[in-house]
């Protein structure tokens, strides 16, 4: 409440008595000003490159960053959460009826990648690979076998020159 104005444009200084001396009817208009209210993203590793919000007001609302709006190497954003905990289902916004001070953490997923192992005749008898997750990466298999030949190791080009690779 921002005080009581003698005029509906609200102009002007706001009337706090009616003096004693006065005469004749009367009319004043409420002044009200929306809260505001802070807003704390925990982006849990990521980085907000755009779009990041540190408050909001009420009528207004506001939009939480996207996924477009986030970086978090070898993650992709899934949706920020009421919760530390990450449960129950992500938030994009904060309406324009809420109030209070919000608080949100970004949940992340690692990703997962495809790996091609190109045996060149050989056969893989165990441990074969066909992707591996950002942070947990993968141990290439070494029981191959090829009649006739001695595995070598696995190679990143098809020149196989370099040295040997044995994980991801």
């Amino acid at each position: 409440f921002k005080g009581w104005y003698d005029n509906e444009n609200l102009t002007g200084s706001p009337v706090t008595a009616i003096g004693g001396t006065e005469t004749g009817n009367k009319e004043y208009w409420a002044k009200w000003e929306a809260n505001t209210y802070t807003v704390t993203l925990n982006t849990n590793g990521g980085t907000i490159n755009s779009g990041n919000v540190t408050g909001y007001t009420y009528g207004v609302g506001a939009m939480l960053p996207t996924a477009d709006d986030m970086t978090y190497t070898g993650y992709t954003f899934k949706g920020w959460y009421d919760n530390e905990g990450l449960t129950g289902f992500p938030v994009t916004a904060i309406s324009d009826t809420e109030t209070g001070n919000k608080e949100y953490w970004a949940k992340w997923e690692a990703n997962a990648y495809t790996v091609t192992l190109n045996t060149n005749g050989g056969t893989i008898n165990n441990g074969n690979v066909t992707e591996y997750t950002y942070g947990v990466g993968a141990t290439l298999p070494t029981d191959v076998t090829r009649t006739g030949y001695t595995f070598k190791g696995w190679y990143d080009n098809e020149n196989l020159t370099g040295s040997p690779v044995t994980a991801i």
